[in-house]
C-alpha cells in the first residue's frame, strides 16, 4: 500500500471517527431524537447515521427506549435515542480554600459517590497530591463504577492554570501551588487520564451543561467565596487567553485607594467584595455577631434585622454590582451565573446588585443580560468536571482546536 493509499485510508477512518462523535455528541445534548433528527441536524445522510447508530447502541454509548409520534405523513414512529449515562463516569476532585471534595459522576453529572474533607491549606504541594491520590483511590473502590468505564479525572484548582498541560501556575489561596505540573503527578499515581482546570472555570462548564447557562452565550460566571473567580464562556468555548487569565475578573480595579488585595494591588473587586473581604469588615463591628465572624452568622444577622449587618451586606452587594457592571460593560455577555453563599443574603441584597447594574451599566446591554444566582450551588463545579471529562473523550479530532485562546 503506498502512501497515497495509506492516506485514503486514514482520512476515512478519520471522518467516520468524525461523523460517529457527531451523531453521538448530537444525541447526548438533545437527548430524546431520532435517527431522522440527528442526520437532518448533522448533514450526515440517513444511511449513515442509521449505521452509526447501530454501532454506538452495541458499544452502549446509545440507548433506544421508546417510539416518538407518527410522522404527519402517516409514517412509523421513529424509535427515540438517548445518551447511556452509564457509558462513562469521571472522577471530579474540587480543591478548594475551604474544603477538598470528590465525586464520581456518570455522563448525566448524577454522582454516584461523593466525600469531602477539610481544606488542604498549609500543606505542601506533595501532601496536597497525596491527600488527592488518597482521595480519588477511595473514590474509585468504593462507588462500585467499573473502572474501565471511567474516562479521567478532573480536578478544580483556585488560581492560575495551563489547562492544555495541566500546569497550575500560581493560586493566591494555596500558594504552595506554583508551577506545578499536577496533572502529569497525579495521573501517574491513579492510572488515569487527568485534566486540571480553574475551579471556577468548572463551575462554567457545569452551568452551561446542566444548569441555568445551557442555551446562552457569551456566558459569565461568577463564583465568590474567600475570593472572587469568573469566567467567560463563548459558543461553547471557554475562553482562556494567553496567559490563562482571561475572565478573571476578581483582580480588576474598583476603587485605586482601596485595600490592599492578596495579589499586591488596591481596590480589586475581590478586595472589596468577596467572602475575605465582607469578614474583615465585619471584624471591626461592635456586635456579638462579629467577634468570630461567618458568612452564615453574618446572613442570619441580616434576616433579624441587624442595622449593622444590613449596612454592611448593603456596602457588599454596591461593590459586586459596580463589578458586575464593568463585566456587562466589557463582555455583553447574555448571562450572568453568581455562585456563593453570599447570594443567599435575600431579596434585598439582590436587589441592591441589579440596581447598581441598572445605574452604572451601558442601557442596552444591561437590559439584555440576565443576572441569575445559580441553582445547582457546589454541584455546578462537579458537573463541569464531568463535562471537561466526557468533552476530552467524545470531541470529534478537528473540533480539539489546538487555539490557545480557548479551550
Amino acid at each position: 500500500m503506498d502512501d497515497r493509499q495509506v492516506s485514503k485510508v486514514g482520512s476515512k477512518a478519520l471522518l467516520k471517527r468524525m461523523n460517529r462523535m457527531r451523531v453521538l455528541n448530537t444525541v447526548r445534548e438533545r437527548a430524546h431524537i431520532g435517527r431522522a433528527e440527528v442526520a437532518d441536524i448533522t448533514g450526515i445522510s440517513r444511511a449513515s447515521v442509521t449505521y452509526l447508530v447501530g454501532e454506538l447502541v452495541k458499544d452502549g454509548w446509545l440507548i433506544e427506549y421508546d417510539k416518538g409520534e407518527t410522522t404527519q405523513a402517516g409514517g412509523r414512529p421513529p424509535i427515540l435515542l438517548q445518551f447511556n449515562p452509564d457509558a462513562m463516569y469521571a472522577v471530579v476532585v474540587m480543591i478548594g480554600s475551604e474544603r477538598t471534595t470528590v465525586a464520581v459522576g456518570d455522563g448525566n453529572a448524577h454522582m454516584r459517590y461523593r466525600e469531602t474533607q477539610p481544606s488542604v491549606l498549609g500543606r505542601s504541594a506533595d501532601e496536597v497530591v497525596d491527600v488527592v491520590v488518597d482521595m480519588i483511590g477511595r473514590a474509585l473502590d468504593t462507588s462500585g463504577v467499573d473502572r474501565q468505564r471511567v474516562g479521567g479525572v478532573a480536578i478544580g484548582v483556585p488560581g492560575l492554570v495551563d489547562a492544555h498541560n495541566s500546569i497550575v501556575h500560581y493560586s493566591a489561596r494555596l500558594p504552595v501551588m506554583r508551577d506545578i505540573d499536577l496533572g502529569s503527578m497525579i495521573a501517574t499515581r491513579v492510572g488515569l487520564p487527568v485534566m486540571v482546570e480553574n475551579e471556577t472555570r468548572l463551575i462554567g462548564w457545569g452551568e452551561l451543561k446542566f444548569g441555568s447557562g445551557r442555551g446562552y452565550s457569551p456566558l459569565v460566571c461568577v463564583s465568590v467565596t474567600l475570593g472572587i473567580g469568573s469566567c467567560i464562556i463563548l459558543e461553547d468555548r471557554m475562553l482562556s487567553g494567553s496567559s490563562y487569565s482571561a475572565g478573571q475578573f476578581g483582580h480588576m480595579t474598583i476603587d485605586e485607594h482601596g485595600p490592599l488585595c492578596e495579589c499586591g494591588n488596591r481596590g480589586c473587586w475581590e478586595a472589596l467584595a468577596s467572602s475575605a473581604a465582607v469578614l474583615q469588615r465585619a471584624r471591626g463591628l461592635d456586635a456579638a455577631w462579629a467577634a468570630e465572624p461567618t458568612i452564615p452568622a453574618i446572613l442570619d444577622a441580616v434576616k433579624n434585622g441587624d442595622r449593622q449587618a444590613g449596612k454592611l451586606m448593603h456596602e457588599t452587594a454596591v461593590h459586586l454590582g459596580i463589578g458586575l457592571a464593568n463585566i456587562i460593560n466589557i463582555v455583553n455577555p447574555s448571562i450572568i451565573v453568581l455562585h456563593g453563599k453570599m447570594f443567599e443574603a435575600g431579596d434585598a441584597f439582590l436587589q441592591t446588585i441589579r440596581q447598581t447594574v441598572s445605574s452604572r451599566a451601558l442601557k442596552l446591554p444591561a437590559l439584555n443580560t440576565r443576572l441569575i444566582v445559580s441553582e445547582l450551588g457546589e454541584q455546578a463545579g462537579l458537573a463541569g468536571g464531568v463535562t471537561l471529562v466526557m468533552r476530552s473523550v467524545l470531541e470529534s479530532p478537528l473540533e480539539q482546536r489546538a487555539n490557545p485562546f480557548y479551550v
